[in-house]
């Protein structure tokens, strides 16, 4: 990470959080889909402010913003704080921006990996829906990425999980208002994201050895209901090894 500065933003229902623990610069910004900011999660937060410095927001979704569309507003209200400069100031550092859910675990080698991120990096993520890893394919020869494997990979530009990706504060500035829009379809908000982001998946960068180690999970795992199977993954058994 450019200046050493990561920002992570973590979304979360009231009385639901997260335990984190990692190395270096990271500011943690906490949006609670709450009117008020929950007493349990804030004093979390402090235990950990000595090493971690955070933003914790209360903003609750508008009536009748349920799912598939819930989380974009809290995940808007986390983009604007770093939009306005409000992380990157006191510290004079560019960054990158991951956007956490209440509903991931994740291990702490994460954070270094996302430290590499120049533009949009993606790592693996393990128990999506039905299947057990979600990840994108990297050309040997030219170190790019040339194919993804993921359950929506026919109905979606990037099959990506929402875990999945991380994108740089230089290109976020860039491209200007990267938000999450109340007109795209429900179920698409982390397609719709990299869209305005990149315009191929070759832009990727692959973080985690090519995409092979597993640093992020679901906590909680659905039966998949997709209309066409995921696709062979050649490396299925040896991530596996790493789950």
């Amino acid at each position: 990470v450019l200046g050493g500065m990561l920002q992570n933003v973590a979304t979360t229902d009231s009385g639901t959080s997260q335990r984190r623990s990692s190395k270096g610069m990271i500011y943690w910004i906490v949006v609670e889909d709450n009117p008020t900011c929950t007493k349990s999660i804030r004093r979390l937060l402090e235990r950990a402010s000595a090493t971690i410095p955070f933003a914790h927001i209360a903003h609750p979704s508008p009536p009748g913003f349920g799912r598939p569309k819930r989380g974009r507003s809290q995940r808007n209200q986390g983009l604007e704080v770093v939009d306005n400069g409000i992380v990157v100031r006191p510290y004079n550092h560019s960054g990158v921006v991951f956007l956490a859910d209440d509903d991931n675990g994740y291990d702490a080698g994460i954070f270094d990996e996302l430290r590499k991120v120049k533009r949009v990096g993606t790592l693996p993520v393990a128990f999506v829906g039905g299947s057990k890893h979600e990840r994108c394919h990297v050309d040997e020869q030219t170190g790019k990425v040339d194919a993804l494997y993921g359950l929506s990979y026919h109905t979606r530009s990037y099959p990506l999980d929402m875990a999945a990706f991380a994108f740089h504060t230089d290109l976020f500035k860039e491209k200007h208002r990267v938000r999450f829009y109340d007109e795209w379809k429900g179920g698409h908000d982390e397609t719709k994201l990299l869209e305005l982001l990149i315009d191929d998946i070759s832009e990727l960068e692959p973080l985690a050895n090519n995409c092979t180690v597993i640093y992020t999970y679901h906590i909680k795992s659905t039966i998949g209901r997709h209309s066409k199977a995921l696709p062979a993954d050649p490396l299925d058994e040896e991530i596996n090894k790493g789950i």
